[in-house]
């Protein structure tokens, strides 16, 4: 199985015109520019314009969200959302996926003892920073492709069989992922069949 993660950057948003966004989803723009800092405003504005080019949405009506908040759009592709930092990216794959995104900063391992796992945390203890991200990114991903979002506890499940590429048991569901970095950032996809390639793209709007 292929996933697709479309990445945009804030800068790409900035420079694009967002009058067709204003048209297909205008309450999407409205609560962009109540965003008081810039970058949450091009992350909320990059998220619909994702959502336009490569889902293929036509007016955010046709969007609706399951009990957990998780995104879909009836018709349309299996889609999941998600933004840190200076990047909105989109996932799309065979059936329901989940995807998440998150700048790698020193400040978040504070959080480890709360999130992970004991199994996890020693296997974090060898390269703290690298790896709180990348399995921050994987039990994120998991909590997002089963739509169960913040309603799942992190610390509630184990993603070190992620480690070795072997598929994790959640909810009776056999979930796999895959993870990347890109300039800083680290990025995980989940899906419910094996994952053979992570496809990058970045549009840079045209």
């Amino acid at each position: 199985m292929i996933v697709t993660v479309y990445a945009i950057h804030s800068d790409t948003v900035r420079d694009m015109d967002w009058t067709p966004l204003n048209l297909c989803m205008p309450k999407r723009v409205d609560k962009a520019r109540r965003y008081r800092l810039e970058r949450d405003r091009l992350l909320c504005i990059g998220a619909g314009l994702l959502l336009m080019r490569f889902v293929g949405i036509r007016e955010e009506a046709e969007i609706t969200t399951g009990t957990y908040g998780k995104p879909c759009a009836e018709g349309y592709a299996e889609f999941n959302l998600s933004h840190s930092g200076q990047w909105c990216v989109l996932s799309t794959g065979e059936g329901a996926t989940g995807v998440d995104i998150e700048e790698i900063d020193p400040a978040n391992l504070k959080v480890a003892r709360t999130v992970f796992t004991p199994a996890e945390l020693e296997w974090m203890s060898e390269s703290p920073l690298e790896r709180f991200h990348k399995l921050w990114t994987w039990k994120e991903s998991v909590m997002k492709a089963l739509g169960l979002g913040i309603s799942l506890p992190p610390n509630s499940f184990d993603v070190v069989p992620f480690i070795q590429n072997m598929p994790v048991q959640v909810k009776k569901n056999w979930l796999y992922a895959a993870s990347g970095e890109v300039e800083g950032y680290c990025y995980s996809v989940c899906a419910f069949h094996p994952i053979d390639l992570i496809k990058w793209v970045e549009w840079n709007g045209g």
